[in-house]
């Protein structure tokens, strides 16, 4: 080999060196928004998916649940909805019994099957998701420090939702802990309450439920009492009267039926207002 294709050769191998040096040294690149827990947004205000949200801290399921008196029953599109939290803001709820700023949670919904495998009987997760939500605390950047954003697809940035939305409203006027719905996280409401955090909006409705639930249960054992006492009443009710026969069995039923209704009617009224 001659001198010059030696030095060549020789510069190129420290060059290779070097440059691998360079890269070991170089700083890691920064960690995707999900990676570090904590709301990041695009150029036109959209907020990047939270990629390994299902590495987060699990809070519940729900399945078909409705926050409408009115809403419809859908026994052919059930659905299951799961809620996750980033760990950095559980740790925090763990400790003072509410949400830091940049609490992450991300709503998941997939559909819920009944057939496959070996189940018979009850309702398991479909691997096709439905529906995704995050709601975000950014306090420097919504003015009522929490926002709410919808995803087309968990693998897309999200559009952040106006703040003119029902959900706005609703999660203001009935959330047990600062606008989030804690009464539905089995392991977050006893520590709400240990903590005295719950809001005073949750409070009142628990009061309201309450006083409509002892009222149904009143109702219920009237029924019960009135269907227990109806063979008894009607034979005093013949005897009196001097009724007899179908003619008396007619009238006597048509007499509770009535009063059975009314109370059906009472119970079914306070269903509905709660």
């Amino acid at each position: 080999m001659s001198p010059r294709a030696r030095f060549t050769t020789i510069a190129m191998c420290l060059l290779s060196l070097a440059t691998a040096v360079s890269l070991c040294r170089r700083p890691a690149a920064t960690a995707h928004a999900a990676t570090a827990g904590t709301p990041v947004y695009a150029a036109n205000g959209d907020l990047l998916p939270p990629s390994d949200y299902r590495e987060w801290i699990y809070l519940t399921s729900g399945i078909d649940m409705s926050y409408s008196p009115k809403a419809m029953d859908t026994p052919d599109h059930s659905m299951f909805d799961n809620v996750f939290v980033n760990p950095a803001a559980w740790r925090s709820f763990v400790a003072t019994g509410t949400w830091p700023d940049k609490t992450v949670m991300v709503l998941e919904v997939r559909g819920a099957k009944t057939r496959g495998s070996i189940n018979q009987r009850g309702h398991f997760q479909d691997t096709e998701i439905m529906g995704f939500e995050v709601h975000v605390k950014d306090e420097a950047r919504f003015p009522g420090k929490w926002a709410f954003f919808d995803f087309d697809s968990p693998h897309k940035n999200g559009t952040l939702i106006p703040t003119g939305a029902p959900c706005y409203t609703c999660h203001a006027a009935h959330a047990a802990v600062d606008t989030t719905f804690v009464q539905f996280y089995p392991t977050l409401l006893p520590i709400a309450k240990a903590k005295g955090t719950l809001s005073a909006a949750f409070l009142k409705d628990e009061e309201v439920a309450g006083a409509n639930n002892l009222r149904s249960s009143t109702d219920s054992m009237k029924l019960i009492t009135l269907d227990n006492a109806l063979p008894w009443f009607g034979s005093v009710l013949i005897r009196l009267v001097g009724w007899s026969g179908d003619t008396g069995k007619q009238i006597q039923m048509v007499a509770f039926k009535k009063i059975k209704l009314r109370l059906q009617v009472r119970r079914f009224r306070s269903q509905v207002n709660e």
